[in-house]
């Protein structure tokens, strides 16, 4: 159907400027309308959405070229309008349009375009609409002339009119009587020459209103109809058009007609004056007309996107004129051809063909060909390939002897085709078409491809280029052989949205396959290349990009589909996938074997267009010279390198087929292989697991690189690799019923370090890279374990879990050093690493990995926790060259501490001598000649990798082995699933426990992301990790009969094959040399993965810095919260009599004492100059805001457990403090006075049972002892400081008993069972301090459970070690907002805390190494010693310092995170068992840290139900039946948010000095 007369309206007259793009828009005012027609009322209502306030000043212009719409004061027209009924509508007699007045529909036009202008101009006049004074169907020249004069008399004679000053809009209509100039066979000089006969026939009336009037603006408009008919017409009469009627022939004749008006008008006479211009505007588009009347001249096909409908056009700042010729700098396009010489040379060795003809397709030489053909469309047909670069109605003409596949033009010196290539090879070639034409032209030969043709066409192109070959007397049917190339697919994509059942993949394919087949049943001899359909969704970013002059109507029209809709629409998703299942349908078609069942026969997949990239220009726009002028079709220059790219692939075996081509880069012909001369089939590409490379430049770097960003394959010396089973290749070789024999690790064929055999036969990444190097060394041969001398750099050990991944690097090290193949410092090295399965196969049964970021603290182990850790390859040069981050090397954090101060240092004692102050605990507390300090220094030695590219590969899914495994009964052995892998296969389907593995695998994997986009190991030029994706998804292979292709694994249905790993080692390879951000990141095991080569322009090893990429900003965290994926959180059947039988639901009532940490000051930003709030709703031990999934605070986890729970705080209101008795400021010593209010609150309280209810009471407290310590030694001794903890716990012992536990803020220590008989009076030995309350803690736990049952479990922490706060970004200090002090010591609660100077004077007194800060160091330790801390170092920034946003704005208190991770650290605790609790923090967010109890294991963990109190078990529930449990918690120290935050402020001072040092009291 073609346009609406309403629509005629729309798409014509909205002639405002080509601003910003507005739906439909506006609205008439004009009384005429009442007169016109209906249809017009409808447009009434629509809102004008342009500003006119932004038309301009109100000043008319001088100058036609600046016209605004504002300017105009009058609107006439001359010509007849008249409008007709769509023919194909029912009822189209009924219509209100039908047969219209001429002058009624004119006058129509004219009004709306006026209301229009009324909008930018007020003032405008009545439009009017000259009547012609022949009542006849057309309008002709003289009739037009007297119109005009008609009107300048009418204009003169308006009173309201300056004729000589005032601006005017006429519109002329016109059309043309015949119709034959718009046929798609009409050439560009009969089209030209009929222009110019339209244009003299107007040139009368024009120079007319030329001489006459002045000040006016005229629009040319032809309503010349379609030669289709249309429904706005002058009743033309049409031309019956002859020859090609194709849409391609019927755009780009319409579009050559336009350009023709716009060349003649803008050079002539009528647009050299500054008060006088003409336009001529178009009107005879497809159903879809646009708003081009205004937009840029010479512009009129600017692309509409979908959501647009009928578009209105408002004035822009930059384009606030009506467009003229003149402003829009339309030049006439240029024809000139410019001369590109697109040959190439071919020298190859081998040349000759077989010493007699060969009878089977898999031994067919390129020489042996005798006959090539082709069949497609327009691409293969040649249209535009040779047109001048503006010449677009040159690109009907089909430039065959230029065609990619089949054309024979020149030799391959100047024009390259894959049939010139096979001339070089064969002289006698025939069968190419040579010239321009048809497929049916003489020059077309075996040439049948045609323009617009689709998939449904091809078995008739088959049909007939059968019968051509059968015929033609220079052919041997039976004896020659042919090549034969097969490309289809873009039109049907074009259209696919018109009838999406049409054009589904299936009937795709099933067209080609009966195109295939009647090749296959009636052709021998032959070899047919079935070439992938491209992807032509990059269409797009050609269209859009306007920088780049292209023929957008053209390009609409062809490919609307493609085009139409926004990026984001679902359309469009629906299109690429759709031309995705294009391709693999096309592979899966072939690869079954359907067209291998003769000798003679065969089709093979090219797939060198499955990922084609648009070439782009230096300056990074679409290069639209591999574009015929109408940037949809082939120029010569996209022929060439089509060509080359498919006699390319024809040589590659299947398999390693190239699937991407450089259209950028120079072309390259590949030679046949010495060794394997024959085109490539699937039968004869290498056998069993072997590939081939075919790269033209292997040679290294001219001199060795000191960067790895400029790290070629051929500078690398040395492969290794670590990890678990996978790398050590435990069943690769094993047979398939040999189920012992998976046990077996063979190393020669893992896919990271084997080095059996050649590449030819073993695909593995060394044999990859000895192409480039034969003096590579480092990869393992045949079986064998670690330990073997033949697995030499293959350290992969079977089982290994991340934890075990630092042993792995210590050795790799030490061999690497020890062995004289290996040149350590100079060498090049690629180490990969794979590790993970084995985490994930235990995660349910071992408490260490139920914390998802577990495994990767311990593959970290080479190097710590994503922010503070390092891969333990990194070079850290031990202490002559320090990292730039102060980290720990502890038990499980394997980082080394630097300062400056100890720059200079080359052994750790002499580290430790230099500046004590500066190392972590665990780094000065191991004994000369300990383990500790052994393990230590192997730490140290494991951190000097010099030159090396780490490969970090992620691991395969568990749902990809439970699919294989689970699904294969009849040959997996599903009995033995958990003793393989127990969490991974025996979890029942849409069970909570496979709900549960699925949360832990994202945030393993996500750990790993986050892991390398730290950017850590981009500080060094010698050393890089790359995150491989490869394995993130995995496709597996299906058989015909839809099971899974089981010779793709190892008889346990769990470890890769040899043939797994040969993909493996091929997609390994694809992803280091893609660059980052387009890394594929799914393994498809069927897929054709081709060994790609390193280009001349990307010649390295794609690195982050390499690839020019940033990695993505992560999103904001929209909270703290946390998942809960435990499944046993019931309580007990009955209430407990035992704390060793307290589940988590038993708990009733939580309750907490301390000082503004418990409170939770500052834990959210401040509104105040003044005050910090003290925010208890998100205390980490009492606050109950919100519920876990936004809060984390230990409340909010037992609420899981028990929602009826009691005690907990909320908001930051006394009166819903609940039982948080902490109070801001608060020391040791007010510990009673608060233990006093909690016991009071307990008893007044209807809902507690104080005697009967489980309590968990929570005691943190120390720091302000700590701040004034200096100034009272004595008062805030330890021992002080232990009276006034016990004179509280004798409190809370009186109303009821107690059963608590002195804590340490990041561990938990308990004396041996001995320790309750030692008498209670015993506080101090020559230890001093906390030794001694630990026995005096327990022996009065013991007297009092004994007397006063009642049920509570206390947790005591003290004040954690310090450590040192890395330098970032500014604390709230000399900003404008000072530090807190304390406001009530004791006593009273308060909402807000106050802001002063400093009352911390300990810290803020004395320098780092002082006598006095050592001392006050010293009774910090004293007050932890013999406890075990959790966590000895903070979580560090990106940058090095410590991460603040753990911290309140004020640098002291916790923030939000802070307190969750402190909740999420002292549950985790909880739930360990005695000799078993976590000594170490993973800070770094993650929503799935909380660990779960388990049926196995679901109670609270005290001494005795860890078996560590046997003798107590025995005893019965009698004795001490409410001994202490043991809740160990973990999380930030008071020495983060003291003394920490103390040196931050003395690093923020030197950077930013003067600053007044404002300290804190907690």
């Amino acid at each position: 159907m073609g346009p609406r007369p309403h629509a005629f309206l729309l798409g014509l007259l909205l002639l405002l400027g080509p601003g910003t793009t507005q739906a439909h828009s506006f609205s008439g005012e004009n009384t005429l309308e009442e007169q016109l027609w209906p249809e017009l009322q409808s447009l009434k209502n629509i809102p004008f959405v342009c500003n006119p306030k932004k038309s301009g000043p109100n000043v008319p212009s001088e100058s036609v070229h600046s016209l605004r719409p504002s300017d105009i004061k009058f609107v006439a027209a001359i010509g007849n309008v008249e409008t007709l009924p769509d023919p194909g509508t029912a009822g189209a007699e009924k219509q209100p349009w039908v047969r219209r007045r001429p002058q009624q529909a004119c006058m129509g036009v004219v009004t709306v375009l006026s209301d229009i202008i009324k909008h930018f101009n007020p003032s405008v006049l009545r439009p009017v609409c000259t009547p012609g004074r022949k009542v006849i169907p057309h309008i002709g020249a003289e009739d037009l002339w007297i119109q005009a004069k008609e009107l300048v008399r009418s204009m003169k004679k308006n009173q309201e009119l300056d004729f000589q000053n005032d601006w005017k809009l006429i519109n002329v209509f016109f059309s043309n009587a015949n119709q034959c100039h718009l046929c798609p066979s009409t050439q560009q000089v009969a089209i030209h020459r009929h222009v110019t006969g339209s244009m003299n026939k107007l040139t009368r009336m024009l120079d007319y209103l030329l001489q006459e009037v002045p000040r006016a603006f005229v629009n040319l408009v032809d309503l010349s109809p379609r030669h289709q008919g249309t429904q706005l017409s002058l009743t033309a009469e049409p031309c019956k058009c002859s020859g090609d009627t194709s849409k391609l022939s019927r755009v780009v004749t319409q579009w050559s007609y336009q350009e023709s008006w716009d060349s003649l008008l803008a050079s002539s006479r009528y647009n050299q004056q500054e008060s006088f211009s003409v336009v001529f505007q178009p009107f005879f588009y497809e159903a879809a007309l646009s708003p081009h009347s205004m937009e840029p001249t010479g512009q009129k096909d600017e692309p509409l996107r979908a959501d647009e409908g009928w578009p209105m056009k408002c004035p822009s700042q930059e384009n606030p004129y009506l467009f003229t010729y003149k402003n829009s700098n339309y030049l006439p396009r240029s024809h000139e051809k410019l001369e590109v010489r697109d040959g190439t040379e071919i020298r190859c060795p081998a040349m000759d063909p077989s010493d007699k003809i060969p009878t089977s397709v898999h031994r067919l030489k390129p020489a042996d060909i005798k006959v090539i053909a082709a069949l497609g469309d327009s691409l293969t047909a040649g249209n535009g390939a040779g047109a001048k670069p503006a010449d677009v109605l040159d690109v009907l003409t089909q430039y065959r002897g230029l065609s990619w596949s089949v054309g024979g033009d020149g030799n391959v010196s100047s024009v390259t085709t894959l049939a010139n290539i096979l001339r070089e090879f064969n002289p006698s070639l025939t069968g190419f078409s040579v010239g321009t034409g048809k497929q049916d032209s003489p020059g077309a030969f075996l040439n049948q491809a045609v323009a617009g043709a689709r998939a449904v066409d091809l078995p008739d192109q088959a049909r007939r280029l059968v019968g051509l070959m059968k015929n033609d007397t220079k052919i041997n049917f039976q004896e020659d052989w042919k090549v034969i190339t097969l490309f289809i697919g873009g039109n049907d994509l074009c259209d696919f949205c018109n009838d999406p059942a049409h054009y589904s993949p299936q009937n795709f394919t099933d067209n080609i396959g009966k195109a295939l087949d009647i090749l296959h049943a009636e052709v021998p001899r032959a070899f047919v290349n079935l070439v992938k359909v491209l992807q032509i969704v990059n269409l797009r970013e050609l269209y859009y990009e306007k920088k780049v002059y292209c023929p957008r109507l053209i390009l609409r029209n062809l490919c609307p589909c493609v085009l139409k809709y926004e990026d984001n629409s679902t359309e469009l998703a629906s299109l690429v996938e759709l031309n995705k299942k294009y391709q693999e349908r096309t592979h899966q078609l072939v690869e079954g074997g359907r067209y291998d069942t003769r000798e003679d026969f065969t089709v093979v997949v090219q797939p060198f267009f499955e990922k084609v990239d648009l070439p782009k220009t230096p300056e990074g726009l679409p290069d639209s010279s591999f574009f015929a002028p109408d940037c949809f079709h082939f120029s010569k220059k996209s022929h060439a390198h089509s060509g080359s790219a498919l006699w390319n692939n024809m040589l590659e075996p299947v398999g390693q087929k190239a699937r991407w081509h450089d259209f950028e880069s120079k072309i390259n012909i590949t030679c046949p292989n010495k060794d394997s001369p024959f085109l490539s089939t699937y039968k004869n590409s290498v056998q069993g697991h072997g590939s081939q490379l075919l790269c033209g430049d292997t040679t290294p770097s001219a001199s060795p690189p000191t960067s790895v960003h400029a790290l070629r394959p051929a500078d690398i010396r040395v492969v290794a690799a670590l990890g678990d089973s996978l790398t050590a290749g435990n069943g690769i070789g094993s047979k398939p019923d040999d189920l012992p024999d998976v046990t077996t690790q063979y190393r020669g064929l893992s896919y990271s370090s084997g080095g059996d055999g050649s590449l030819e036969t073993v695909t593995t990444l060394p044999n990859i890279l000895r192409k480039f190097n034969r003096y590579l060394t480092g990869y393992a041969l045949g079986t064998g374990d670690a330990n073997d001398t033949n697995a030499f750099l293959n350290q992969a050990v079977p089982g290994a879990k991340a934890e075990e991944l630092t042993s792995q690097v210590q050795t790799l090290v030490q061999r690497m050093k020890d062995d004289h193949r290996v040149n350590f410092h100079e060498d090049w090295k690629v180490i990969t690493v794979l590790i993970g399965g084995s985490d994930l196969c235990d995660y349910c049964t071992d408490s260490r990995l139920l914390i998802s970021d577990s495994a990767n603290d311990e593959l970290v182990t080479a190097g710590g926790q994503r922010e503070n850790k390092s891969l333990g390859l990194e070079p850290r040069g031990a202490f002559t060259s320090p990292p730039d981050n102060h980290t720990c090397v502890c038990a499980r954090v394997h980082s080394l501490p630097h300062d400056p101060e100890v720059s200079g240092c080359t052994s750790m004692s002499q580290v430790v001598s230099s500046s004590p102050s500066v190392l972590c605990n665990c780094v000065l507390t191991p004994r000369e000649n300990s383990p500790e300090l052994a393990r230590l220094e192997a730490i140290t030695r494991a951190y000097q990798v010099p030159r090396a590219l780490v490969n970090l590969v992620d691991f395969m899914s568990p749902s990809v082995m439970r699919q294989v495994f689970l699904g294969n009964p009849d040959k997996c052995p599903v009995q033995q699933a958990s003793v393989l892998c127990n969490c991974v296969l025996t979890p029942r389907e849409n069970s909570p426990e496979l709900a549960r593995l699925e949360a832990i695998t994202r945030a393993y994997q996500s750990s790993m992301l986050e892991l390398v986009e730290s950017g850590r190991y981009d500080t060094r030029e010698d050393f890089s990790v790359v995150l491989q994706p490869f394995f993130h998804n995995t496709r597996l292979p299906i058989l015909e009969d839809g099971r899974l292709d089981m010779s793709f694994f190892a008889p346990d249905c769990i470890h890769p094959s040899q043939k797994f790993h040969s993909q493996l080692s091929r997609a390994l390879w694809a992803n280091m040399l893609e660059p980052l951000g387009r890394k594929t990141d799914t393994l498809d095991l069927t897929a054709d993965i081709p060994l790609s080569c390193p280009t001349q322009n990307e010649p390295f090893l794609r690195t982050l810095r390499n690839s020019n990429y940033t990695y993505p900003t992560k999103p904001a965290i929209e909270n703290w919260g946390s998942d809960f994926l435990c499944m046993q959180w019931t309580p007990s059947n009955s209430v407990p009599t035992s704390v060793h039988e307290l589940r988590p639901g038993d708990i009733k009532v939580v309750a907490a004492l301390g000082d503004s940490l418990t409170t939770a000051v500052g834990a959210r930003p401040g509104n105040s100059s003044d005050q910090l709030v003290s925010w208890r709703g998100l205390s980490w031990s009492a606050g109950g805001d919100g519920v876990l999934e936004t809060h984390t605070t230990l409340p909010n986890i037992l609420k899981k457990f028990n929602p009826q729970i009691l005690g907990f705080s909320t908001g930051t209101q006394e009166e819903t403090a609940g039982l948080n008795v902490a109070v801001e400021g608060a020391s040791a010593r007010d510990m009673p006075a608060q233990a006093r209010d909690l016991v009071a609150r307990m008893k007044n309280s209807p809902e507690i049972n104080l005697e009967k209810d489980w309590k968990l009471i929570t005691l943190f407290i120390g720091s302000n002892d700590l701040c004034h310590y200096c100034e009272n030694p004595e008062a805030h001794s330890a021992r002080e400081y232990v009276r006034h903890i016990q004179q509280a716990l004798d409190i809370l012992y009186e109303p009821g008993g107690v059963a608590y536990q002195q804590r340490d803020f990041s561990g938990s220590s308990f004396l041996n069972v001995e320790t309750l008989r030692e008498s209670p009076k015993q506080l101090e030995t020559e230890k001093g301090g906390l030794r001694n309350i630990k026995e005096r803690d327990w022996a009065i736990m013991a007297v009092f459970t004994q007397f006063h049952p009642a049920p509570y479990l206390v947790i005591l922490w003290t004040n954690h070690r310090s450590h040192k706060l890395g330098k970032e970004q500014p604390c709230g200090m000399g900003n404008g907002r000072p530090v807190h002090t304390e406001t009530q010591a004791s006593g009273a609660n308060s909402s807000t805390f106050s802001l002063n100077k400093s009352n911390c004077t300990c810290f803020r007194r004395f320098q780092e190494n002082s006598p006095e800060m050592q001392e006050l160091k010293k009774v910090n330790w004293n007050f932890q010693v013999d406890l075990h801390p959790f966590s000895s170092c903070p979580s560090w920034s990106q940058r090095g310092g410590a991460d603040l946003t753990f911290f309140s704005e004020d640098c002291f208190h916790f923030s939000e995170r802070g307190h969750a991770e402190m909740a999420i650290a002292l549950w985790n605790n909880m739930l360990e068992p005695v000799g078993h609790k976590t000594t170490s923090n993973n800070f770094t967010y993650s929503r799935t840290k909380l660990k779960c109890p388990s049926p196995e294991s679901p109670y609270l963990h005290t001494l005795r139900n860890s078996q560590l109190l046997k003798n107590q078990a025995e005893e019965g529930p009698n004795v001490l039946p409410w001994a202490v449990p043991v809740a160990a918690g973990g999380g930030l120290a008071v020495g983060v948010g003291v003394v920490m935050a103390w040196r931050a402020r003395r690093s923020h001072q030197k950077e930013n000095p003067p600053i007044s040092l404002d300290t804190v009291r907690l």
